[in-house]
């Protein structure tokens, strides 16, 4: 006998999502095939997101929303700046956000609440919950809600409520805010909105005007106290002057004014003696010379030496004409030599006299400056005395002036806070009314939608996923691979179940004849072509590939883990398949506790496997049952009486003695056991086995299910010939990626 291949123990992992590990896999694929696996949720949660939208479209009540654009000036009004010529004040964001913050305050919805007298609205005083509105106010009035507000709460509520329907914001990279509110009528949303920019307007134009009042009424409180300062700083300058005898002219001190003068005396008195001093050197240094120089000023003005002078000349002028004429030697230009140097002794003569004139000049120059250094002297000694207390009237006299600006100052303020006041300006003004709106702002019908799609589709999704993960029945062949640790030799289609049409025959059929009541139990016989007969012959191919070799018949039990899962009729199609095919087949009912292919072969037959193994019977072929169509052997099981102890008539020495000449008559045997996870026959019988068939429901057993009933026997789980799913439905294999699936769908369906 060949040894069953088998694959090694796999550790516990999640074979619920797909593994980045399995061969041949992709990642993408796999999620696109969970998709389409949970797409019935996927798509029943976005009907009923999408609903729950449509129900809240139809159901919401109508809200309209209006708006009005108000813009910041950033140009000041020309009248009133000090300088007209001066660039515009910047406005940063912080500014413009600060309006933002106050278009939206409490201020300015509490006036226009009033100005609207909102608080007498019911639209603002009553909660709007669309249809729940009078179940709301039943259920108050049921709970003893029903009390009255005071104006205080009133009031409270109302400016809530308009706070969530007023929307400001600024345009962005613009000084234009957008004022919008929604309310239940188009009318009303505009009136509000006109209303809110109309009330902001206004508080800012007050508010300028309260402080320009409280400016003027401190500037004027500012303005006597500086008078008043100012009046006395002055008065302390006259009260010193007095005290300290100290005298002023044209704004200066007197004594300053007198050493003014005393020095400018000295200065001329120095220049004088300068002078004079210069003349009498240069007239002492012609004289020494013993030359009459004309370049003396005084010489030239003196009555004495200008006839003398203009004599020296002519005489000149005719000793040198006559000279040329006469010679040098002549007695006439001797004579007139003679003359010219008379002439010359009597200017040097006079020049002497000059000299002396200017030798007193420069005496008197000297005294005079000698009196100007005594004067200025004593006036520096005289003025020494007060110059402490000039310095004390200057400190003074600052103080005054400094006083007597800020005063003046201060009055040029009040009247321009006086002129501002009578003619107040606001640096906003609305430059967009709000309108009509022609249409609701909510609820939004597609966004509305939108959203129920979203939200159905995020559901489905997550309920899809909760369902995979949560999931861990055996759902493709891999998982049952890596639970049952065998392979997977067949994966069998959901077969039509239900009662045979062969009723009169089964009335005239003998207690010893197979005549099957329900057709799944013989759909190879039915359905030769069909995809449940392929998977049946894979499971034959398999046991005849593996289990041949050996001396007689092969005995292959067909097991579970639970009830239910299409062991019976595996084995029934099987046994009936070989039998099919000419072999010598013999299908054996060993699930005593339940024997539903007693039941659903020979439901007549008195006598089976029980009589056998408790030796009533010394011949199989006296409990023998036999299919007359295709000669299948079948050794039913107690209808009656249902033994106590059927693991041990199993694992009995009868039971051994059956299956010996079982296998010397038959060349194979087919046998269908008790679940193993409830019952224990599979494992009291493991031994008396050649190979099992692990039969498991498509979407029904569970993966843990599978191991434990796999790890329950070694004997049994050594000679496990392989896997198969039954029950499954094709169409919906096909989401999870199996090649058989999709092959034999295509195939068959042809």
């Amino acid at each position: 006998m060949n040894v069953i291949p088998r694959y090694e123990a796999d550790p516990p992992i999640q074979d619920l999502l797909p593994e980045s590990s399995d061969r041949g896999e992709n990642e993408i694929a796999q999620l696109v095939l969970m998709v389409r696996r949970q797409l019935p949720l996927i798509m029943a949660m976005v009907l009923v997101g999408v609903g729950l939208a449509g129900l809240y479209l139809a159901t919401a009540t109508p809200w309209f929303t209006a708006s009005t654009e108000v813009l910041m000036e950033t140009r000041q009004n020309l009248a009133l700046r000090q300088d007209p010529f001066a660039p515009d004040r910047p406005v940063d964001s912080s500014l413009v956000e600060s309006q933002v913050a106050t278009i939206s305050s409490e201020r300015i919805s509490s006036a226009v609440i009033r100005n609207l007298k909102l608080t007498e609205d019911p639209e603002f005083t009553e909660p709007q919950l669309g249809p729940l509105t009078p179940l709301l106010r039943t259920v108050n009035s049921a709970l003893g809600k029903e009390s009255t507000p005071s104006e205080e709460e009133v009031f409270r509520g109302v400016t809530e409520a308009f706070a969530s329907r007023l929307t400001v914001r600024r345009v962005p990279m613009t000084y234009v805010f957008e004022i919008s509110f929604t309310a239940l009528t188009p009318e009303k949303a505009a009136q509000i909105a006109n209303a809110v920019a109309e009330a902001y307007i206004t508080d800012q134009l007050q508010s300028k005007f309260e402080a320009t009042q409280r400016a003027e009424t401190w500037l004027q409180e500012r303005v006597n106290e500086l008078r008043q300062q100012a009046n006395d700083a002055e008065r302390a300058v006259l009260d010193y002057k007095l005290a300290n005898n100290i005298i002023t002219s044209d704004g200066k001190l007197v004594d300053d004014a007198r050493i003014s003068d005393h020095d400018q005396r000295l200065n001329q008195a120095r220049a004088g003696l300068a002078e004079a001093e210069a003349r009498l050197s240069r007239i002492t240094q012609i004289i020494d010379s013993g030359q009459f120089d004309a370049a003396v000023t005084d010489a030239m003005s003196s009555s004495v030496i200008s006839p003398l002078r203009q004599r020296y000349l002519d005489v000149s002028a005719r000793a040198a004409d006559w000279a040329k004429r006469y010679g040098e030697r002549h007695a006439a230009v001797k004579n007139l030599r003679s003359e010219m140097e008379m002439l010359e002794q009597s200017m040097l003569s006079e020049l002497k006299r000059i000299r002396e004139t200017y030798e007193s000049d420069v005496a008197i120059a000297k005294a005079r400056l000698e009196s100007a250094e005594k004067a200025l002297q004593e006036e520096f000694e005289r003025s020494g005395r007060s110059r402490v207390a000039n310095v004390k009237l200057r400190e003074l006299e600052g103080v005054a002036q400094t006083a007597r600006a800020l005063y003046e100052n201060f009055v040029q303020r009040q009247m321009q806070a006086a002129q501002q006041s009578s003619m107040p300006v606001t640096d906003a003004r609305v430059i967009t009314n709000a309108l009509l709106p022609q249409s609701k702002s909510h609820p939004k019908p597609l966004l509305a939608l939108a959203l129920g799609l979203a939200g159905g589709l995020a559901a489905g999704a997550g309920f899809g996923l909760l369902r995979e993960l949560l999931n861990r029945t055996v759902r493709n062949k891999r998982q049952l691979e890596r639970a049952a640790g065998i392979p997977c030799l067949a994966l069998l289609p959901k077969i039509r179940t239900g009662p045979s049409r062969q009723r009169s025959a089964e009335r005239k059929a003998g207690q010893r004849e197979v005549l099957p009541r329900r057709m799944e139990l013989i759909s190879v016989l039915r359905a030769p072509f069909s995809q449940f007969a392929e998977g049946i012959r894979s499971i034959k191919l398999a046991a005849d590939l593996n289990l041949a070799g050996g001396e007689g018949g092969v005995v292959i039990g067909v097991v579970s883990s639970l009830p239910g899962e299409g062991k019976s009729t595996v084995a029934s199609n099987l046994a009936f398949l070989a039998a099919q095919t000419g072999s010598r087949a013999l299908l054996i009912d060993c699930d005593m506790r339940n024997p539903t292919l007693t039941q659903g072969l020979a439901p007549k037959a008195e006598a089976g496997l029980r009589g056998v193994l408790e030796g009533h019977f010394t011949d199989m072929d006296e409990v023998m049952c036999v299919h007359l169509a295709t000669g299948l052997h079948f050794m039913p099981a107690s209808l009656k009486n249902i033994p106590d102890n059927t693991s041990g008539l199993l694992n009995s020495p009868a039971m051994e003695r059956l299956l010996k000449v079982a296998r010397s008559r038959y060349d194979l045997i087919v046998i269908d056991f008790a679940p193993m996870l409830p019952v224990v026959d599979v494992r009291a019988t493991a031994h008396l086995i050649d190979g099992f068939v692990l039969i498991a429901e498509w979407a029904k057993t569970h993966v843990d299910a599978v191991s434990e009933a796999v790890s329950l026997s070694t004997a049994a789980r050594n000679r496990l010939l392989g896997s198969v799913l039954s029950k499954v439905d094709m169409k919906l294999m096909r989401r999870y990626g199996e090649y058989d699936g999709k092959y034999y769908a295509q195939y068959f369906e042809r």
